[in-house]
This record gives C-alpha cells, sequence and structure tokens, in this order.
C-alpha cells in the first residue's frame, strides 16, 4: 500500500501499483495522507498520450475542461540504436499531474483513464518491469523475418483480408512479439505479459494485465475479424500466452492510488475514443473523418469485408469499444498537402501563410474538374499517384491552389466511398486539421451530394471518448452538442 507519507521528487524511472512494490509506493514520500482528503467538485482525469506531446484534461461531471496541460517527452535510443519515446519520463509526468490534482481542495479526484496514438507494446515480465525496451512502431522489420513469416501464414493474402491489418511491420503491434521471438528469444521468454500502452499506463495504477478490443483491433495483426478471434498465427507462435485477458474499454477496476479509493479505466485506442462521442450521441449511421497527417475515414456501421482492392489503397479495421468492426479507410493526405504546398510557396515566392487564406471558388473548381487534368506526383501510403506534369505556365496561384486540393480531394473522396459501401448513410463528420482549410471540406460536400455533412472542432478529441468509456453516465447528448461546435457545409 502507499505510505502516508508520499514522495513529491519527481524521479521515478517507471510507475506501478502495490502489487508491482511500485515506483509510486517508493518515490512518492513527504505529502501527508490528510493533505490528499480533498473534498471538492467530483472530477475525472484523462491522460491523452500522443507521438509528440501528451496531454491531460480533468474534467467534471459537466465534462466542463477544469483544467488541462501538455508536456513533451524527450526521445531516446533503444537497444539497436533507433528512437523511442522515454516512457519513464512520461509515467513521471503523470504522477506529478496526479499528485497535483489530489492536493486540490477545490476538486476531488475519482477516477483515471488513459488514451494514446498508437497500438504500441510494452512487455512486462513476472515482477511487472519492462522485459525489454519499448520499441518504436516505426522500427524497420527485418526483410527475411517478412519473407519468413509470409511462407507461413500469409495465404495468399487472406491474412491481411481477415485481420485487416495490411502489411508485415511494427506498426503491426502483433508482429514486434514475433519479431523479438525469433530475433531477441532471450528478451522474448522474459515476458510474461504484452500490454498495448493505454492499457500499460492502466496496469501501472492497478497492478492488473488486460487487452481490450480497441487496442487489438487497431491494425495489431493479432486478430482475426471472420472468426472472432485471435489470428491463425498467434496461436500457433503460441503468442496469445503472452497476452492478457480481453476486457471491453468500458471496464474500470476500483483500485487505491495513494490511499484514495479510485476507479481506474483500462485504456481506449486513440481513433476509437475519437468515434466514441459521436456514437453515443447520433442515432443515424454516419461517417467520421478524422484529418491530419493520416486521414482516416471510419464507417462504424459496416459489416462488409474487405476487398483485395480496399487493402491495396488503404483500407483496414479498427474495432468499436464493444469489440464490433469498423470499417476504415487511410491515407497521407496532410502529409502530402504540406509537402506540395511548400513547393507551391517556393514556386510562386509567396508564403504557405498566405496560400492559406485563399477562399473557394466553385467556379474554379468546376473549371478543374471539367478538364480532368491532373499534375501532383504524390508519394505517401494511400496516396500514391505517378503524375508528375508541370504546372501549366499561366496558372496563376489561385487557380494551381485550387488544383492541387482537387487532386487530393480526389484521393480523400476515393478513400471514404471505399468505407461506405452497402450502407445506408447521408451523414458525415469531418474532424481535425482539415476543418480550418477554406477548400476541403467545400469541395468534399461537393462530392457527395445528398449528404449533410458537418465539420466537427473537438476541444479534447480522444480524451472524451476516454473519459466516456470511464464515466459513461456522465455524458449525454447535450454535452456533444455543447462542446462539438459542428457547422453544416454548404
Amino acid at each position: 500500500m502507499i505510505k502516508k507519507e508520499l514522495l513529491w521528487a519527481m524521479k521515478a524511472s517507471s510507475v506501478a501499483s502495490e502489487t508491482q512494490k511500485s515506483s509510486f509506493d517508493t518515490k512518492f514520500r513527504c505529502l501527508s495522507y490528510f493533505q490528499l482528503m480533498n473534498k471538492g467538485s467530483e472530477v475525472i482525469l484523462i491522460f491523452d498520450i500522443g507521438k509528440s506531446n501528451q496531454k491531460f484534461f480533468l474534467l467534471d461531471r459537466n465534462f466542463c475542461t477544469v483544467d488541462q496541460g501538455q508536456t513533451e517527452a524527450k526521445e531516446l535510443l533503444d537497444d539497436e540504436g533507433d528512437p523511442i519515446q522515454d516512457l519513464d519520463g512520461i509515467a513521471t509526468w503523470i504522477a506529478k499531474v496526479m499528485m497535483d490534482c489530489m492536493r486540490s481542495e477545490k476538486h476531488h479526484l475519482s477516477g483515471i483513464n488513459f488514451t494514446t496514438y498508437e497500438p504500441r507494446l510494452v512487455n512486462l515480465d513476472e515482477d511487472g518491469q519492462r522485459a525489454t525496451p519499448h520499441y518504436s512502431c516505426d522500427k524497420a522489420f527485418p526483410y527475411p523475418l517478412f519473407e519468413e513469416f509470409t511462407l507461413r501464414y500469409n495465404d495468399g493474402g487472406q491474412r491481411d483480408l481477415t485481420s485487416g491489418s495490411p502489411g508485415i511491420g511494427l506498426i503491426n503491434s502483433g508482429f514486434q512479439l514475433y519479431w523479438l521471438k525469433y530475433r531477441k528469444p532471450e528478451m522474448y521468454r522474459k515476458i510474461r505479459w504484452a500490454l498495448h500502452l493505454p492499457q500499460y499506463f492502466s496496469y501501472l495504477l492497478t497492478g492488473i494485465p488486460v487487452s481490450d478490443y480497441t487496442s487489438l483491433g487497431c491494425h495489431s495483426a493479432l486478430w482475426n475479424y471472420d472468426t472472432q478471434k485471435y489470428d491463425r498465427w498467434v496461436t500457433a507462435e503460441k503468442i496469445d500466452h503472452k497476452l492478457a485477458p480481453l476486457l471491453s474499454a468500458y471496464t474500470s477496476i476500483n483500485t487505491m492510488v495513494f490511499d484514495r479509493r479510485m476507479t481506474v479505466g483500462v485504456g481506449v485506442s486513440e481513433s476509437s475514443a475519437r468515434l466514441l462521442p459521436y456514437l453515443s450521441a447520433v442515432k443515424k449511421p454516419f461517417i467520421l473523418v478524422l484529418t491530419g497527417t493520416w486521414c482516416v475515414s471510419l464507417n462504424p456501421f459496416s459489416g462488409d469485408q474487405l476487398s483485395v482492392q480496399d487493402i491495396a489503397r488503404g483500407g483496414l479495421y479498427y474495432m468499436r469499444i464493444d469489440g464490433e468492426q469498423i470499417l476504415a479507410n487511410r491515407c497521407h493526405l496532410g502529409f502530402e498537402f504540406e509537402r506540395q504546398i511548400e513547393k507551391l510557396a517556393r514556386l510562386y515566392n509567396v508564403s504557405i501563410k498566405k496560400i492559406k487564406k485563399i477562399q473557394y471558388n466553385p467556379a474554379l473548381d468546376q473549371t478543374i474538374r471539367r478538364a480532368k487534368e491532373r499534375y501532383f506526383h504524390f508519394e505517401g501510403p494511400g496516396v500514391e499517384e505517378a503524375r508528375n506534369n508541370p504546372l501549366p505556365d499561366h496558372f496563376k496561384l489561385k487557380q494551381a491552389y485550387h488544383q492541387l486540393m482537387v487532386e487530393l480531394v480526389d484521393i480523400q473522396v476515393r478513400s471514404i466511398k471505399s468505407i461506405i459501401k452497402k450502407t445506408d448513410i447521408r451523414k458525415m463528420f469531418i474532424e481535425g486539421e482539415f476543418v480550418h482549410n477554406l477548400l476541403y471540406s467545400k469541395m468534399i460536400a461537393r462530392q457527395f451530394d445528398g449528404f449533410r455533412i458537418y465539420t466537427s472542432e473537438a476541444p479534447a478529441g480522444a480524451a472524451f471518448g476516454a473519459a466516456i468509456a470511464l464515466a459513461p453516465e456522465w455524458w449525454s447528448k447535450k454535452h456533444f452538442k455543447n462542446y462539438y461546435q459542428l457547422k453544416r457545409v454548404k
């Protein structure tokens, strides 16, 4: 149990629970018990762990943000010299934020939950300590091992279709375990539990290892959506023995944190968390388009299966919080937008800021579509186009920018249409970075006649979804209307 004298000097190398003889237990002294027993308004604390920064949101029963903040974890190197996030630094920051919240006399902290941006694994040994370095999903996967796996298990590409996890690499978290088994067997043998990142942070407070549907279903390559079981290769390699019991992200665990009875969620993957507020508030089927470096289109209402063509063009599955499939497609649109707009800025000798202020011209949009000429060469996943034609000399900046956006939106439209399939959908929400693009949403709307299309500015993003999973009784449609700033695109 956490002692009454708790540490405040943040020198933790990791954070763990009572059952681990945790660093919370040994490294948080000097804060007396009565200081933690505040009686203010009830709040929950949500941590949103991203790739470049980490945020927290302190939410009251009306989902008002009482406090928020962020930090940026430094980058370390793994045992092979590749960059990784500093998990210890993140854990120390989490501990400090928790302590600050619990010392406040204004609020009573009753629950904590986590959401993270990708399905990375943290491997623990029998004592609850990390058994291997924390490897990045960007780490290269050895090609000989790729060939070996393909011969054994890919079944002529059938595995891509049933798992909804195209390709073989560490971006698919299950392959980290396969890689460790055959390239670092001594490390692999020490692993007792392989936890996805949201469940790892939850474990640090509860000491209870679990898996959840949303992380498992996020292109992990572990799950077979046809059989609704672990994929054939997972059981054949006995990797399922390393995976913790599977629970819904609605599950929460009552535990003691710093001598305070508290509810701790099991964590939820980012994309599923961002979808949850819409599912909880919108009755009729819809498409959600999450825009950013990756633009991910989600259809949580389709039972249709992926086709070979879908997989080739960025198709994949995610999983709802209740274990149901989400038909999805992703493309590297935001990355290509930034890359191409830099080229336009150099070509026309103007600032990127000036280009982004260009207003939408529907007549120019129509003219470009009628001409059917395409010029830009895109390279990112899901956006590959072989064209590389120079823009005509008579193109002014406004026309060149509209041309770029027409070509990018064509890719986005293809991505969205690939997940509609047989679903009767007439509503779409667009969230993320492209909400502020003056051309994107209007061009999308012109290509989906009969749809009601809304831009949505979610103040806390995935954190609201993690909060709903932790305290669903606090959430209502009223909160969705109040906080999501929906605007009809016309």
